[in-house]
């Protein structure tokens, strides 16, 4: 599934905020990584 197909099914407003929540997600994945320290992990949330 790429980026057009949800254009076409879900409209462009829709599919932007999916594909905008899905890097997001990414984001919070690497930091975690990033920082083991449990103190920086609860501020992320």
């Amino acid at each position: 599934m790429f980026k057009g197909d949800f254009n076409e099914i879900f409209g462009p407003t829709l599919s932007n905020f999916f594909f905008s929540a899905l890097s997001l997600e990414k984001k919070k994945k690497k930091t975690l990584h990033r920082h083991q320290n449990p103190k920086i992990q609860t501020l992320l949330f």
